[in-house]
């Protein structure tokens, strides 16, 4: 990281968004700044962290604030460090204030350089990842297989989070969706005291958190044993454009043009105006980092990222279908990652 400050013209780098500290250092805190460059590696942090910090940050030394991390910091700045770089993301107003006031540093916006390097995967990054996301298919498989007209949205996500959280995940990577019927029109519902139908479609999005590394998954799941034919029309122009995008996936290839690939397909179906959201996202101590499958993404896709590729189509007033695949893109283009299908869930088999 050091190296990565020089070749930015820095003298050092301050981190201050909690998940680039937990990457760099290892630190799990809510509370935590990293100052590196100018021969010395700290973690700022306060009196509550300070055993924590020891135990998770061993190649960091850790200074325990008295008061706010900014007078921290300045108290304890390297000789000759005049040009600091910061993310102004992840730097709040009044700790801005309290930086930069009669400050003689030089702050430059460094915006995007931890992020770009995290979203690069390492082996051992990539290796969680696969853990967590098989730990989410495994779950929501046996889960689909439990699901019975009369439960509720909140029931099917409460069985999902415990049963991820009895089996070895730390966390969710974020609010569990299960959202049924006409509220499947709706991208981001969150589960509510809605009863379940026989002949609902649910979306089931979801993921979990494992050895410090996030998954992401989503799939249509039936209730009872009766479906509308016209949504396996949909479904099935839903995955077309799924594995569409999949196979565009590559390194140097744009990001917009895999979000293009998906669109094209649906458009093709006259679904397109019905996918309202991006494509996909980078996935990695955070369930959304970069890069960002766009259409006005500028990102370029290198190997060793691990992005979703989740196209939808959403009918008001009717439901929607979303379906969520992770990618690791490699040398010679991308690997699926989900070893679970893409077809409808219902209890007993598929569709």
């Amino acid at each position: 990281m050091e190296r990565a400050a020089s070749l930015a013209g820095l003298d050092a780098l301050l981190v201050s968004a909690p998940a680039s500290v937990r990457y760099l250092s290892g630190f799990t805190g809510s509370n935590g700044w990293l100052l590196i460059g100018g021969g010395v590696r700290l973690l700022i942090t306060d009196a509550r962290y300070e055993q924590q910090a020891a135990l998770e940050a061993r190649e960091y030394t850790t200074v325990v604030a008295s008061g706010a991390l900014p007078t921290a910091l300045e108290q304890h700045l390297p000789v000759g460090v005049g040009r600091i770089g910061f993310d102004p993301a992840s730097t709040s107003h009044a700790a801005w204030q309290k930086l930069t006031h009669e400050s003689p540093l030089e702050w430059v916006d460094a915006e995007g350089l931890v992020t770009g390097i995290r979203s690069v995967k390492e082996a051992r990054e990539i290796a969680a990842i696969r853990r967590a996301l098989a730990l989410a298919e495994l779950v929501l498989s046996e889960v689909a297989g439990e699901i019975r007209p009369g439960m509720t949205e909140l029931q099917v996500a409460a069985r999902l989070e415990y049963e991820c959280r009895t089996r070895g995940a730390t966390a969710m990577a974020f609010d569990t969706i299960v959202a049924a019927g006409a509220r499947g029109a709706l991208p981001h519902a969150r589960p509510g005291d809605t009863v379940l139908t026989n002949g609902d479609l649910l979306v089931v999005d979801f993921g979990c958190v494992v050895d410090g590394y996030c998954s992401d998954i989503t799939r249509a799941v039936l209730v009872g044993d009766r479906l509308d034919a016209d949504w396996l029309a949909v479904h099935a122009a839903v995955d077309e454009a799924r594995a569409a995008a999949m196979s565009v996936i590559g390194p140097g290839v744009a990001a917009s043009a895999v979000d293009r690939a998906a669109r094209d397909v649906l458009a093709r179906a006259g679904l397109a105006e019905n996918f309202s959201h991006s494509l996909g996202h980078g996935v990695g101590i955070e369930v959304h980092e970069g890069p960002r499958l766009s259409r006005r993404s500028e990102d370029i896709l290198a190997a060793g990222m691990v992005v979703t590729v989740e196209p939808g189509v959403y009918l008001s007033g009717r439901g929607g279908v979303r379906l969520e695949d992770m990618v690791l893109v490699t040398d010679g283009g991308g690997e699926r990652l989900n070893r679970l299908d893409t077809a409808i869930l219902r209890p007993g088999r598929p569709v």
